[in-house]
C-alpha cells in the first residue's frame, strides 16, 4: 500500500506579516543578562527525547541550566538533568518540576497514538500547566496547526481551533486545558516541522519504504508551512526568554509557521532530492482521492506573533542551501 507521507505547489506566500514591534536586543535576552550576572535561567523541556524536544535541549545548553524529561527512552547523548516522567501521573509532574525548579517551562511531550491521546496530549498538558503556575514557571505550551480543519485558511493567532482528526482533537484539547490551569501561558503554535541533517525520522521512514520497494504517495492538494526544527526550537526558546524579560509583551497565543506555502508533492519530492534520493516509488495523489480524514490546507500565517521570534525561519530553499554548503 502507498505511504502518503508529503502531498504542485500553489506558489508562495509571505506569511509573516507586520506584528506590533517589540524591542528585542536580542532573542536570548533575558538569558544574556542572567549569564552576564553569573547565573543562567533555569529550563524544563518536557519531551526531551523527542524530535523537537531534543532539538530544544541541544540548543539550550550555551544559555540555560536545562533540564528535561522522557518517558520511555532517555537518549544519551544530551547535556542537562534528566528526569523520567509518566504524563499520567500529576503527583509526579509535580514532583518534577518541584525538583526541576524551572523559571521556564517548554511543554513538548505527548501521547503516541490515538490511545494515548486523552490522558497523555490531552490532558498531561493540563497537568503539567498547573504544575508550571503552581512553581512560578513561565509555560510555552507547543501546540499544533493541526487544530485547524484545513477548509478555511489561512489561520492566524485568533483562529478558532476547528480539529478533524484525532490528534488534532487531543491538541486543541491541550490547548485548553494548559490556558485553563496557567493563563499566562503562550499557546505556540506548530506546523509540519523537519530536519535535513540528520533526516528527521518521518523522512528516515519514507527512505525505508522506497528502498523496500513500497511506493509513497506525496498529496499535490495539502499545503502546509514546513519550518526547520532547529529554527522552531530558537524560536521556542527566545519565546523563553522574553517570558523571563518582558512577558507583558507576549501575546497568548503564537504561531511559528515557516514563511512559505508548499504542497506536501512540492516539499517532498524537493526534500528526497536534497539527500540524493532517487524519486522511483515516488507518486503523486490527492488528498481529496485517498480517502482519508485530515486538513487540507493548513496555512498559518503570524500577524501577532512578536517579529523577532519569526525571524529566523528560514525558507525551504535556504535550508537546502545551507545544506549542500556543508556537505
Amino acid at each position: 500500500m502507498a505511504s502518503p507521507w508529503l502531498g504542485t505547489g500553489a506558489g508562495r506566500l509571505t506569511l509573516n506579516e507586520p506584528a506590533p514591534e517589540v524591542k528585542a536586543d536580542a532573542l536570548d535576552g533575558a538569558a544574556t543578562a542572567f549569564q552576564d550576572s553569573g547565573m543562567r535561567p533555569r529550563l524544563l523541556v518536557t519531551g526531551g527525547s523527542g524530535f523537537l524536544g531534543s532539538a530544544l535541549v541541544r540548543r539550550a545548553a550555551r544559555r540555560w541550566e536545562t533540564s528535561f524529561t522522557y518517558f520511555r527512552n532517555s537518549p544519551p547523548d544530551l547535556r542537562g538533568v534528566a528526569y523520567r516522567l509518566d504524563l499520567g501521573d500529576e503527583a509526579a509532574v509535580r514532583r518534577v518540576i518541584a525538583a526541576a525548579r524551572p523559571q521556564v517551562v517548554v511543554h513538548t511531550a505527548m501521547g503516541r497514538g490515538d490511545d494515548e491521546h486523552g490522558e497523555i496530549t490531552a490532558r498531561g498538558a493540563g497537568r503539567v500547566a498547573r504544575a508550571a503556575r503552581e512553581a512560578g514557571a513561565a509555560l510555552i505550551h507547543v501546540s499544533s496547526d493541526m487544530v485547524f480543519d484545513g477548509e478555511h485558511a489561512p489561520y492566524d493567532e485568533s483562529a478558532l481551533p476547528s480539529p478533524v482528526s484525532p490528534y488534532g482533537r487531543a491538541k486543541a484539547a491541550a490547548e485548553t486545558g494548559a490556558r485553563e490551569a496557567h493563563p499566562d501561558a503562550v499557546l505556540a503554535r506548530l506546523p509540519l516541522l523537519y530536519s535535513l541533517d540528520p533526516p528527521d525520522p518521518r523522512a528516515v521512514q519514507v527512505i525505508r519504504d522506497l528502498e523496500d520497494g513500497r511506493p509513497v504517495t506525496f498529496f499535490t492538494d495539502e499545503m502546509r508551512c514546513p519550518a526547520e526544527v532547529g529554527d522552531v526550537a530558537d524560536a521556542l526558546l527566545a519565546t523563553g526568554a522574553r517570558a523571563l524579560d518582558r512577558p507583558a509583551a507576549l501575546p497568548g497565543t503564537i504561531h511559528l509557521g515557516g514563511p512559505e506555502v508548499l504542497s506536501r508533492w512540492e516539499f517532498g519530492t524537493s526534500f528526497l532530492e536534497a539527500l540524493g534520493v532517487p524519486l522511483a516509488g515516488v507518486r503523486a495523489g490527492t488528498l481529496a482521492e485517498s480517502g482519508l480524514v485530515r486538513p487540507r490546507d493548513l496555512t498559518m500565517v503570524s500577524r501577532t506573533t512578536p517579529r523577532e521570534l519569526t525571524a529566523g525561519l528560514r525558507p525551504w530553499a535556504a535550508v537546502v542551501a545551507a545544506h549542500r554548503a556543508l556537505s
